[in-house]
């Protein structure tokens, strides 16, 4: 199993990078290299979609992070909120969309999650695509372990996932845990404007 590499600022080296797993699970394996070469559908997709999370005043366009060499590429995301290639690509398919964002861009630099673990359960997360407004309600917040690469992966297209960097260890210089939400669709409407 890879990692959940930070969402943080890009490094000259290029930035950090998710893993995909080498899933040891065969449904998990099948299903990413199908996507993977299939590419996001055109209804619904995250492409050109925008999350908004009112309660903490965030509203961000989303970007999909590709693959490259088996890695979830993080280095173009800055501002933007990353939908990660080979999780769920709509709401109601065959498992949970899985998003990340940063917690800073640069230095003194906000990030589209910096107050992501100021969020509530029964908070909204609104994800807006194709002139509908997908209405999740969190149901869930916790820490993982940077290897914990298979929660991204939830086999339930009601829900949708967040992650970003938590836990700032001043010894090592680097986040140690991944702060994971998990919401859950409650409502659809048509967004403002359509």
């Amino acid at each position: 199993m890879g990692t959940i590499a930070c969402a943080q600022a890009p490094t000259p080296a290029g930035g950090p990078t998710l893993v995909v797993p080498n899933a040891s699970q065969a449904w998990l394996r099948d299903y990413a290299t199908a996507q993977a070469a299939a590419g996001p559908p055109q209804a619904g997709s995250p492409e050109g979609a925008r999350l908004l999370i009112p309660s903490i005043k965030m509203a961000d366009d989303i970007q999909t992070v590709s693959i490259s060499a088996g890695l979830w590429d993080l280095a173009s995301l800055h501002s933007e909120i990353g939908w990660l290639l080979t999780t769920g690509n709509r709401p109601g398919g065959d498992l949970a969309m899985a998003f990340v964002g940063h917690v800073t861009v640069a230095a003194g630099v906000r990030g589209p999650l910096t107050d992501l673990w100021k969020t509530s359960l029964g908070d909204e997360i609104i994800y807006r695509a194709g002139g509908t407004d997908y209405i999740y309600s969190i149901q869930a917040k916790y820490a993982v372990q940077p290897d914990d690469v298979q929660k991204l992966y939830v086999k339930d297209g009601q829900r949708l996932i967040l992650v970003t960097c938590t836990d700032w260890n001043y010894v090592a210089g680097r986040y140690s845990e991944r702060l994971l939400v998990q919401a859950e669709l409650v409502r659809t409407q048509p967004s403002p404007g359509t």
